[in-house]
């Protein structure tokens, strides 16, 4: 065989070879959600999760996160109970942003370390009820006061506080809507207080300058540490990936630019 034939189909044989092994390859743009992408499923509550434009502490703090351990999101807000159910049933390339370990949430399997630290808790207590308690007051004290204490239905107000309640044999009156339309509800005296963290509670105040005249915000002499918060994993996460979070996670919040966005009110 003459050396110029064979030299070109030495060159075409190479040349399937290589096309065979490129396609074989991973390929991001071929792959739905690769391992370099996750959803993140959040529910909103200002000022730490909010929707118009994807932002508040905890989705700021998980970008920075993501960033840093190299890993592109795409965010999507539900109400938390759907987050859970996705979480138990869906995508294994998703997370959620998850409030502190409530009872249900020990029972998950799969967690980060700890994302964030909220401020402690403080009660907004309906101005004519404040008057027989005092500002501060000791937290037993207010939860002993025969006052009616208030909660958004399915949320826990940390392990700590839902313990005492469960202590001082109370039952909270449950609500279906959203913490905003709770603390109107506080405001017209249909319960006489509830529970929010101070971030939470400085923020809506200010959004909503018409709840300052109805609503006495009263600190705790003895509040229970802030409340955590984690990402919660389905089973099938990748915990080499979740590992390169974690990893991310005390990168970040060794950070100055930590400290800038926990700062915001």
């Amino acid at each position: 065989m003459r050396w110029d034939i064979l030299s070109n189909v030495i060159r075409q044989l190479a040349l399937v070879l290589l096309g065979a092994w490129a396609a074989a390859l991973p390929c991001e743009a071929q792959t739905p959600i690769s391992p370099l992408w996750v959803t993140v499923y959040f529910n909103e509550r200002p000022p730490l999760t909010m929707v118009a434009g994807q932002t508040g502490i905890l989705v700021d703090l998980t970008k920075a996160v993501l960033t840093e351990a190299g890993i592109r999101a795409r965010f999507i807000e539900l109400p938390a109970i759907r987050i859970l159910d996705l979480l138990r049933t869906g995508d294994p390339d998703a997370l959620g942003i998850g409030e502190f370990l409530t009872p249900e949430g020990e029972t998950w399997d799969r967690y980060s370390i700890p994302l964030y630290q909220e401020h402690p808790i403080v009660a907004l207590v309906n101005a004519r009820a404040a008057a027989s308690i005092g500002n501060p007051v000791r937290l037993e004290v207010l939860l002993s006061s025969g006052l009616t204490l208030g909660q958004m239905q399915g949320r826990s107000f940390g392990p700590s506080v839902d313990a005492k309640i469960r202590t001082q044999g109370l039952t909270p009156v449950e609500t279906a809507v959203e913490i905003p339309q709770l603390l109107k509800m506080v405001q017209a005296g249909r319960m006489d207080y509830t529970f929010l963290s101070e971030e939470e509670a400085r923020y809506l105040l200010k959004q909503d300058p018409a709840l300052t005249p109805g609503l006495i915000l009263t600190r705790l002499t003895d509040p229970p540490p802030g409340n955590l918060w984690f990402f919660l994993y389905p089973k099938e996460f990748d915990p080499a990936l979740a590992t390169r979070i974690d990893a991310a996670i005390e990168r970040v919040r060794a950070s100055t630019r930590y400290r800038e966005l926990t700062a915001a009110e």
